[in-house]
């Protein structure tokens, strides 16, 4: 049976083989295969429009590849030249900080300039480290600079290549201090939330917003005439026997970067009467 069905399949391929053979010998095989290519033609190009996105994707494999790598190297290069940028800013910061506290004139005195390393962690206190010591010929209660050579602190624990300073707006600080405007002697005074005032404002002398104060020279612990910063609000009414006036630091002292040691001042020491 199964012989039978391969012997008529092979007689019916070879009898349509004869036919196109005869055709074609006499001519008439061209409008055949005219109908079939037209037939043909809009199956062709519906194939070729499904498959083109694949020839081109796998004809550009390579191009795509060298895209990404590309863009992933731009990337990286911008990154890291997003950081330069940022490192020169920070240095060019930093160097016309240190470049004003050394441009810091004053007659007859020696300047020794230091990087604040460490601020003290206890939250009651307003405490920088520097990192110049004795060996610096920084010693314990020489007075600190700022910017403009303003007034920040004093030196207050050294050692060997380092040492602390208590800022004018630590608990313990008080500067005896002098109102520019009225020459109204007070003490300027820290405290735990890290304010500065000035202390013991006599009544009757008048003090404003936006007056300057300075250090008095007076107790020898400080030179004179250093800036401290300027009055913010004065607070008492005419029954309190003084006025209290809350002081603007002449420099932030919560970013701090550089200062400046006044070495060349030697406190007093006052005895007893």
């Amino acid at each position: 049976m199964t012989s039978s069905r391969t012997v008529s399949w092979l007689l019916s391929v070879a009898g349509i083989a004869l036919c196109g053979f005869l055709l074609s010998a006499i001519g008439l095989a061209g409008p055949l295969q005219s109908s079939a290519q037209l037939l043909a033609e809009p199956i062709v190009a519906g194939l070729s429009r499904l498959t083109s996105p694949i020839v081109d994707v796998v004809g550009n494999a390579g191009s795509y590849s060298e895209i990404v790598n590309e863009n992933r190297d731009l990337r990286l290069e911008n990154e890291r030249l997003r950081v330069d940028l940022a490192r020169v800013r920070e240095e060019g910061a930093r160097a016309a900080n240190a470049d004003e506290l050394l441009n810091i004139k004053m007659q007859n005195q020696t300047l020794t300039l230091a990087a604040v390393i460490a601020r003290d962690p206890t939250p009651l206190r307003d405490v920088i480290a520097i990192n110049r010591g004795s060996g610096d010929g920084i010693r314990a209660g020489m007075p600190v600079l700022g910017r403009g050579g303003a007034l920040v602190g004093t030196v207050e624990r050294v050692q060997e290549s380092s040492a602390w300073v208590r800022l004018i707006t630590d608990p313990e600080s008080d500067v005896n201090a002098v109102i520019q405007e009225s020459r109204a002697a007070a003490l300027a005074v820290g405290s735990p939330d890290g304010t500065l005032s000035m202390q013991f404002i006599v009544q009757g002398v008048e003090v404003k917003p936006g007056d300057t104060v300075l250090t008095s020279g007076l107790g020898g612990t400080y030179p004179r005439e250093l800036l401290i910063g300027r009055i913010k609000r004065v607070e008492g009414g005419s029954l309190d026997v003084y006025k209290k006036a809350e002081v603007e630091p002449a420099v932030r002292l919560s970013s701090l970067e550089n200062v400046a040691v006044l070495t060349s001042f030697q406190p007093l020491k006052l005895g007893s009467r």
